[in-house]
C-alpha cells in the first residue's frame, strides 16, 4: 500500500530518527495497520480482490512463458488485474479512515512531527548567530 501523502509542515527534520517521542508514534501508527491489514484478511471483498489480481498476474506470467503474449490475450487480463488492485487501494483507503486506532495514531505522529519541528525550529533559531542589520535588509 502505497504511503499516504503529507505536506512538509507533517514530514520531520532530518535528526528525526533521534526524537523517541517521533519513534514511538511511528511504532504505534506501524503497529495500528498491521493490525488493520489483518482485519482486512477477514473481508470477503478485499480477498477476493486480492486473489482476483494476483490470478491475473498469473495468467500473464503463464502466457508469457508459454510466449502466447500478445496484446489481445495480456491486455483483459492485465485490466483485470489493474481493476481489482484499484478496488484493494479502495477497501484499505476507507479501513484506515474508519479505524480508530489507526486514525488516532496518525494524529499522534502528526502531533509528535509538529512538537518535533517547532522544538527544532526553535533550536536553530536560538542557534543562529544575529547578523545585524538581517532584518531590515530583508524587506
Amino acid at each position: 500500500m502505497p504511503a499516504p501523502k503529507s505536506s512538509p509542515a507533517t514530514q520531520p527534520t532530518d535528526t528525526a530518527s533521534a526524537d523517541p517521542a517521533l519513534i514511538q508514534a511511528r511504532a504505534e501508527l506501524d503497529a495500528a495497520m498491521e493490525r488493520m491489514r489483518d482485519s482486512l484478511k477477514k473481508n470477503p471483498d478485499y480477498v477476493a480482490a486480492v486473489n482476483d489480481k494476483q490470478a491475473a498476474g498469473a495468467q500473464v506470467a503463464a502466457l508469457r512463458a508459454k510466449g502466447e503474449d500478445s496484446p489481445d490475450q495480456i491486455m483483459p487480463l492485465a485490466q483485470r488485474g489493474l481493476e481489482a488492485g484499484q478496488q484493494i487501494a479502495q477497501i484499505e483507503r476507507a479501513a484506515i479512515a474508519k479505524d480508530p486506532d489507526v486514525v488516532s495514531a496518525k494524529a499522534h505522529l502528526a502531533a509528535a512531527i509538529a512538537a518535533h519541528n517547532a522544538a527544532q525550529g526553535g533550536a536553530a533559531a536560538q542557534a543562529a548567530p544575529a547578523i545585524p542589520g538581517a532584518a531590515a535588509s530583508a524587506k
